[in-house]
């Protein structure tokens, strides 16, 4: 049965030799506290907390070698992780980015197989979910809905036309959630269109 102990994906890791994770901020969450605890363990806080305060100062590489022995516990070998699934709280990111693997977070749905949006590892921040991929066009519907289509797109849901009727404007694919596009292009998400309170007043 597979295992969410840190200890035993930490080995996993190891074995596996891993490069990259795909993760919900949860399983961040979870290897992160991990790591803290084996650091409180060995009665380390103090030099971990002045190591993070450092971190933020020093080039990428320069913080791969600050928590070498962090990095040994994950193999050696994780570059890079790409969150998503919901929305990554910027402590835990910063966090991240201090032991030296940016964090890149990205917006999808399985009918656009899956990736919507992503930041790239020159652009990450936690304010948004990144820019569409190159080929999907987004636009935002008058109520603030998500939506979305390029060749990533499903045609529609196998032997269901009033399910696919329901979920698409023509070939646009209506997400279900809410969100806008900043000026520079940056998708942000709000919540899901089920969850939307319309007030008498008629506002949102």
């Amino acid at each position: 049965e597979p295992s969410r102990q840190p200890a035993t994906l930490f080995k996993t890791l190891k074995d596996r030799r891993v490069t990259m994770l795909l993760l919900v901020p949860q399983a961040l969450d979870l290897f992160m506290t991990g790591i803290e605890r084996e650091v409180r363990r060995q009665g380390k806080e103090r030099v971990w907390g002045w190591m993070m305060n450092a971190a933020p100062k020093l080039p990428v590489w320069a913080r791969r070698w600050l928590f070498g022995s962090v990095h040994r516990q994950l193999g050696g070998r994780l570059r890079y992780i790409i969150s998503g699934g919901a929305a990554l709280d910027p402590t835990l990111g910063a966090k991240w980015e201090n032991l030296g693997v940016p964090v890149l977070q990205g917006y999808g749905a399985t009918e656009a197989s899956p990736v919507i949006s992503s930041h790239t590892l020159g652009s990450a921040t936690y304010d948004s979910a990144g820019h569409p991929l190159p080929g999907v066009e987004v636009r935002i519907a008058d109520d603030g809905e998500i939506q979305v289509r390029g060749p990533n797109v499903t045609l529609g849901y196998w032997e269901a036309p009033e399910q696919t009727a329901a979920v698409f404007e023509g070939d646009w694919y209506r997400t279900g959630d809410q969100g806008f596009l900043s000026p520079d292009g940056l998708l942000h998400i709000r919540g899901r269109t089920r969850d939307m309170i319309v007030l008498p007043s008629g506002l949102n």
